[in-house]
């Protein structure tokens, strides 16, 4: 059974890594002028970023440690993928449009 600090850890993370890929994705279509540019930065450094703060919220601080013993699948889903797409889905729909932003 998962404890409630072990709990509140993998949210943070899932927090902190949704944050990351609306910030970089939101920071790649105002900076690159190409739309494809955007895209392939986003698919490419936003999982880069993502061992940096796995590393730093998951091994060193042990945020979400022990929290997917059993299942290492479930760790990769809950931790990277459901914050990267919940932080696109943030940008795309939540943020004003990028031709909105001077």
């Amino acid at each position: 059974m998962v404890s409630l600090a072990v709990a509140l850890g993998t949210t943070v993370l899932v927090l902190v890594n949704a944050a990351v890929a609306a910030v970089l994705s939101r920071y790649f279509r105002l900076a690159l002028e190409t739309r494809w540019g955007a895209y392939l930065f986003t698919v490419c450094f936003v999982p880069v970023t993502y061992v940096a703060t796995t590393i730093v919220l998951g091994g060193v601080l042990g945020l979400a440690d022990g929290a997917f013993e059993g299942a290492k699948g479930w760790f990769f889903t809950v931790c990277w993928a459901f914050p990267f797409f919940l932080g696109l889905s943030l940008h795309l729909f939540w943020l004003p449009p990028v031709s909105a932003v001077e």
